[in-house]
């Protein structure tokens, strides 16, 4: 008995130990933003200001309400820093993109890390530097009034299934907007998906 009581205290020592050296960690993380010189909410210990970000309708309320041009916050034991300044973010986007490429997620397993959003590092400047030139302001005008031909087509879907008074799916009109869009806009394809469910793009993604 006496060796399974010390065992226990051991044990239990161990524990207490590792329960107070985690604490001490946790609120030297907590106040990475303090040591910084960096403004923002104080952290609850547990969740950061997960709690408040979900008490308000939308987590930008909470976001947005700091008006610093960079201030840091905590999600749980998280640290993320918001920077607002557009001559800040020039350089992060631009001379010092080598150090911010990369995104968090939430999953970090293929072929998740292998999608567009998943990619990091080098292969994701690769991907970056082809993506670019399709985004110039030029080529965005262009898309923009595709976008706006085909937007104007999901109004009259939508007011004609109205008029008849009709109950419809709304993720499938939202579709064939989405699919009517990439093919004109990257594929160059004059599609009909939104009023035509038999369309040859439609059926062939649907499959």
């Amino acid at each position: 008995m006496e060796a399974i009581t010390v065992f226990l205290m051991i044990i239990t020592a161990c524990l207490v130990v590792m329960f107070v050296r985690w604490t001490r960690n946790r609120q030297k993380r907590h106040n990475l933003f303090k040591r910084c010189g960096i403004p923002g909410p104080d952290p609850a210990f547990w969740t950061g200001i997960l709690k408040e970000i979900k008490s308000k309708p939308t987590p930008n309320e909470t976001i947005t309400a700091w008006v610093k041009n960079v201030f840091g916050y905590f999600n749980g034991e998280l640290p993320f820093v918001v920077v607002k300044n557009l001559e800040m973010l020039k350089k992060i986007f631009i001379k010092d993109f080598h150090v911010f490429c990369n995104r968090i997620l939430a999953m970090d397993i293929s072929p998740l890390n292998k999608t567009l959003i998943g990619l990091k590092g080098k292969r994701w400047k690769e991907v970056r530097s082809l993506l670019t030139p399709n985004f110039s302001t030029g080529k965005i005008k262009l898309m923009s009034q595709i976008v706006i031909r085909k937007v104007d087509i999901t109004v009259d879907v939508v007011t004609r299934k109205a008029e008849k008074g009709e109950i419809f799916d709304m993720y499938q009109v939202v579709q064939g907007l989405t699919l009517d869009v990439i093919a004109d806009c990257a594929l160059a394809m004059k599609t009909r998906c939104q009023d035509n469910p038999q369309d040859i793009f439609l059926t062939s993604v649907s499959c």
